[in-house]
């Protein structure tokens, strides 16, 4: 019980009483699934969102010139000289095709500031436990998500994909659409935080 006794110290000393957090096994498997869940996601959300955009330019033309000249000019350089330049170009990419608005993208940022957070003060949230919009957060990202990956299959691949006739590409509709990413996302979800009250209130409240 070392570690009790001196993370003890460190909650006498501090006041904080919610430092007890890290002595709560429920608490603590709670909030530990809850950040794992989060980095996860949104690190595969934005990957996602780059590696679309820059397949759609570079697929199997990986040597040519002409082709990483018009990714770099229609959608890195949208973002100016950010060392972000490439999700940033992304994110104003998605919505110069109408794929998302200002707020989906101001709701990317706050995404990112919470990632943020968690990954660089992750010992520090653990003990004093979960900010309260973490969980709306992370339903706004799954969202969000959807919204795009059901997009791309109906704007993208299945318009560039030569079995699917006209009439069949007419017919699909974005509710009949389950992406095998979100799915998994849903059902890993549900799995993991069944006993976390706040998040399955945040599901019940939409």
């Amino acid at each position: 019980m070392i570690y009790k006794t001196l993370l003890g110290g460190i909650i006498m000393n501090k006041k904080d009483v919610q430092y007890e957090n890290f002595f709560d096994p429920e608490k603590l498997n709670s909030n530990l699934i809850f950040i794992s869940l989060f980095i996860a996601l949104y690190e595969n959300f934005k990957f996602s969102i780059i590696n679309h955009i820059k397949s759609f330019y570079l697929e199997d033309t990986k040597n040519n010139k002409d082709d990483s000249e018009m990714y770099d000019n229609e959608v890195l350089k949208l973002s100016g000289k950010s060392k972000n330049r490439i999700i940033e170009g992304s994110l104003i990419w998605l919505k110069k095709n109408s794929v998302i608005n200002d707020d989906d993208i101001s709701n990317f940022i706050r995404l990112t500031d919470m990632r943020n957070k968690i990954v660089h003060e992750m010992m520090h949230t653990i003990a004093v436990g979960l900010p309260n919009e973490i969980y709306g957060l992370y339903t706004t990202m799954l969202d969000l998500y959807e919204k795009i990956e059901k997009w791309w299959i109906i704007e993208v691949e299945i318009c560039i994909n030569p079995d699917i006739t006209e009439n069949m590409r007419n017919s699909v509709k974005p509710d009949n659409i389950q992406p095998g990413s979100i799915l998994i996302t849903k059902i890993m979800s549900e799995v993991a935080l069944t006993n976390t009250p706040k998040y399955r209130d945040m599901l019940n409240s939409k």
